[in-house]
């Protein structure tokens, strides 16, 4: 070997080492690269968790032991959107429940309506009189008393509980049957038989 050859293998030798320590070094870069960007994206995620999270918070977990640790979220978000899940089929429940309770409550007041309409009819009045003194009140007497009288209470204007009361009786010089007969109701009924 001659001289010559010995420093090209020399300078050969340099060249390498020299370009393998370029390629480590740029090989080094990347993966620094890569590992910033990892970063990058980690820290975007995770704040998007967090807005989400803000947008939708978390379901309340009294006891901090049953909080999932911190490395398994895919579980967390599971037991996230199966809280949401639960939540909804509660809210459509209780919005069907009181859809059940409006649709009772019209046909209780359909039925209240008839009862009032019947009621309101002379004849299926509740005499204070009793039912043998209620025969003794012609229904002519009884049509004209309720007529007059609107079908209401004479002192508070209800329409329910209604009875037909003498204002004077007949030992007291009561006048004709229609203008000795009123209608009240039992609250006021007892309250003007309460002052006598």
């Amino acid at each position: 070997m001659k001289t010559g050859d010995l420093w090209l293998i020399f300078w050969l030798a340099i060249l390498a080492v020299a370009l393998l320590g370029y390629l480590f070094s740029k090989r080094r870069e990347e993966d620094r690269q890569r590992l910033r960007e990892q970063e990058v994206r980690r820290k975007q995620e995770e704040e998007q968790k967090r807005l989400r999270l803000l947008e939708h918070p978390e379901p309340e977990i009294k006891d901090q032991s049953e909080r999932l640790p911190p490395e398994e979220p895919e579980n967390w978000l599971r037991e996230l959107e199966q809280y949401r899940h639960e939540k909804g089929q509660r809210k459509h429940q209780q919005e069907r429940s009181q859809l059940e309770q409006l649709k009772n409550r019209r046909t209780e007041s359909r039925s209240e309506e008839e009862l009032q309409a019947k009621a309101d009819e002379p004849g299926a009045l509740a005499t204070s009189l009793g039912q043998t003194s209620q025969d003794l009140i012609p229904e002519a007497v009884r049509n004209e008393v309720w007529r007059r009288d609107r079908g209401r209470c004479v002192i508070c204007g209800s329409k329910e509980n209604l009875a037909f009361d003498l204002l004077n009786s007949d030992s007291e010089g009561g006048s004709s049957p229609a203008r000795n007969l009123h209608l009240l109701c039992q609250t006021c009924k007892r309250s003007v038989s309460a002052s006598i």
